[in-house]
């Protein structure tokens, strides 16, 4: 990063946390998310790596949170074609498994399969070469 950026240049990081991904839909309802999901950090684990990195410094840190809807169906449906690569980290009988597990947890969890609501976080990291 601190090679190809001028002084002043700037990198926006836009990722998830490990911790707001387990509020999500998939975190807290889909079987094995959390623990095949390896590749998340804290902030406080990208900001330690961010200081190793010569001349980098975070500008400006901004988290989001948007209320998402969806149905069952649409659900399965974005599972099955990867919609997070971490689907693609299950063996085909342990997703298969942990779908239905995915399903048997939404019915009892949701009023409706058809009004399946949550809240998706991000957040932002603009970093800075000085």
């Amino acid at each position: 990063m601190s090679r190809v950026l001028k002084s002043g240049g700037r990198i926006f990081i836009y990722t998830r946390l490990r911790s707001q991904n387990a509020r999500n839909i998939w975190g807290r309802h889909f079987p094995l998310f959390l623990e095949k999901e390896n590749r998340l950090h804290e902030l406080h684990e990208i900001k330690e790596m961010l200081k190793l990195i010569p001349l980098m410094v975070v500008e400006s840190v901004k988290r989001f949170r948007y209320w998402r809807n969806s149905t069952l169906s649409r659900l399965v449906n974005q599972a099955r074609n990867s919609h997070y690569s971490t689907f693609s980290l299950y063996r085909r009988d342990e997703f298969e498994a942990a779908l239905q597990a995915f399903c048997d947890n939404i019915i009892d969890n949701f009023s409706s399969s058809e009004k399946v609501g949550w809240f998706d976080e991000n957040i932002l990291l603009v970093v800075r070469k000085t």
